[in-house]
């Protein structure tokens, strides 16, 4: 619950690492229908700023969940698709809903926020080849090197040939 009505918004980092989210859900909280949120915003971090995932408005339904009690899985709530534009989906380590205004008065109040996804799998490089090449504005770069770095730190470095092609 947030009193001064200036918007407001919290962190969540998931423990299972990056995460994909498909959809977000709303529930509302056990009082006024007007403290509800009238819309959101959700960004997305890898430890280097946010992104706009999305803004939505929201129309959360005049039912209440009861104060205290288990939630009943998508009773009294609102259930957001988000955009299905990005592709691949972006996982992102870290969210960040923000509300910035209540429906009807100065207080806004939400229930539970629900993140509807998947965990990001690391990609394996098996039976995959990786191939290219360097150019200067006179032709290929003899003997550059090109260094692979997989997500635990381990490095592989390779040398261009004397056309400025590589291969591994």
């Amino acid at each position: 619950m947030n009193f001064t009505g200036d918007g407001c918004g919290f962190i969540v980092t998931p423990q299972r690492g990056l995460t994909i989210l498909s959809a977000v859900r709303f529930y509302t909280a056990n009082d006024f229908p007007e403290r509800d949120p009238a819309a959101f915003r959700l960004e997305g971090s890898n430890g280097n700023g946010w992104i706009l995932i999305t803004e939505q408005p929201l129309s959360l339904p005049p039912e209440r969940n009861a104060a205290g009690q288990p939630l009943n899985p998508g009773l009294h709530s609102q259930t957001v698709q988000l955009p299905t534009n990005l592709m691949p989906p972006a996982a992102y380590q870290s969210y960040r809903p923000v509300f910035p205004s209540p429906a009807g008065s100065s207080t806004m109040q939400i229930g539970e926020i629900e993140r509807l996804g998947k965990a990001a799998f690391a990609p394996t490089a098996a039976n995959v080849t990786v191939s290219g090449r360097i150019l200067t504005a006179e032709g290929g770069l003899r003997n550059a090197r090109v260094v692979l770095t997989d997500s635990s730190g381990n490095s592989r470095t390779f040398l261009t040939n004397s056309f400025g092609l590589l291969s591994f």
